[in-house]
């Protein structure tokens, strides 16, 4: 049933209305676990063109 919801709603939003969608289950919102909540936030940023992470400056390695 998950499955066949989660479809129509991506057809519909996604290819109908042209509205991006991110399918989730309740009893994983209703959780509240920090890394759930952060790979879903990832997961819309990404979806609406956002930057999830950036490589920092070169840094110059000494050796010895």
């Amino acid at each position: 049933m998950v499955n066949n919801c989660s479809a129509r709603v991506k057809k519909i939003g996604d290819r109908g209305i042209k509205v991006l969608t991110q399918c989730v289950q309740g009893q994983n919102v209703k959780r509240n676990e920090a890394p759930v909540v952060g790979n879903l936030l990832l997961k819309i940023n990404a979806k609406i063109g956002g930057i999830n992470n950036v490589l920092g400056k070169q840094q110059h390695l000494v050796v010895m």
